[in-house]
């Protein structure tokens, strides 16, 4: 049976040949969405032969206990070190699996500008007072910490030579 995987944020597909009857799953080929569109990966879905004695061929991660035993699993493996190719393969695919499955139970919301800013602060036992540089007054600091004032691009471009930080972070998705 031929199974895909939606990986990388739904923007790439691992496909695989996966034998239930064997537990044994052949990666054929990771591919562009695109690519997967055209359709031409369906009618070659054989592949190498991949399989490590001792372990199951894993599945998409479908529930919160599935997704521990993969980590737990992948950390394991990971800790053991020294792995041959099978398995370091296998430990690819547990990270795919597991990256997807939290990407979708996990995601994690963009921070605001303004939530980027506190934190900037707090890293760097900043105060209010200590932007008034940037901003031009502790008013507008007090503005736009409460959000009562959106960023101007002369604040982003200060924001972004003060801390190191792109300016993509304080911008309003």
């Amino acid at each position: 049976m031929c199974v895909v995987f939606d990986i990388a944020n739904n923007r790439e597909r691992l496909v695989a040949h996966v034998d239930y009857k064997h537990h044994m799953v052949f990666i054929r080929f990771i591919i562009g969405h695109a690519e997967y569109l055209k359709g031409g990966w369906k009618h070659d879905c054989t592949a190498e032969r991949y399989t490590i004695k001792g372990f199951g061929a894993p599945r998409p991660i479908t529930s919160e206990a599935q997704n521990e035993h993969y980590t737990t699993l992948l950390h394991d493996l990971v800790m053991r070190g020294h792995l041959n190719r099978k398995e370091e393969e296998y430990v690819e695919l547990l990270s795919l699996l597991i990256e997807a499955y939290e990407e979708e139970h996990y995601s994690i919301r963009d921070a605001s500008p303004v939530e980027v800013i506190k934190e900037l602060m707090a890293a760097n036992d900043l105060r209010q007072k200590d932007l008034v540089r940037i901003f031009g007054s502790e008013s507008i600091v007090s503005l736009v910490l409460n959000g009562q004032r959106p960023l101007a691009v002369e604040h982003i471009r200060a924001l972004n030579r003060r801390f190191k930080v792109s300016p993509a972070a304080f911008i309003k998705a």
